[in-house]
């Protein structure tokens, strides 16, 4: 469930930048179109597929590092501290999930960028910088989303 949320989030967040009259980046198309090479409702819909999967599996990864560190994995029983500044959110879960969004966003910029700009198949998608400002904001979008969720669900039952 964090995975569907998270990545639905982030998929509007992405979408911001058509209201801030910015260059809009359809990376359901970008994504889809690196496979099919051609722009079509078959390219975004692999596409959607591509990020829906990614989802769920860093949503999962995401879990799985907090169920380890409540549980005691890493050495030793300290769990996560709690900072709950609204009932029933524990502001530290949101924390690290930006902390963590912010971080792989900052990978796939990088990373993701670089192989966008040489070896995307559709100049339209071959400029990197509209990918990379997409990139940070939608991955620190996604995970603090997705700790949000894993908030509600973690801490109540891990």
């Amino acid at each position: 469930m964090a995975g569907l949320v998270g990545t639905t989030v982030m998929l509007a967040a992405l979408n911001i930048s058509n209201i801030w009259g910015i260059e809009p980046l359809d990376v359901r198309n970008m994504f889809g179109s690196f496979i099919t090479r051609k722009i079509d409702k078959n390219s975004k819909l692999l596409g959607t597929i591509i990020l829906l999967i990614g989802g769920q599996l860093f949503a999962f990864l995401y879990g799985a590092i907090i169920v380890a560190f409540i549980t005691g994995r890493f050495g030793g029983s300290f769990g996560l501290p709690e900072y709950i500044w609204i009932p029933g959110v524990n502001f530290f879960y949101l924390y690290l999930g930006f902390l963590g969004g912010f971080g792989h966003g900052t990978f796939m910029a990088l990373i993701g960028g670089a192989i966008i700009y040489e070896l995307h198949p559709l100049d339209e998608f071959r400029k990197s910088m509209p990918y990379i400002v997409s990139a940070l904001i939608g991955h620190a979008v996604f995970g603090f989303t997705v700790m949000l969720v894993h908030n509600f669900i973690l801490a109540r039952g891990a």
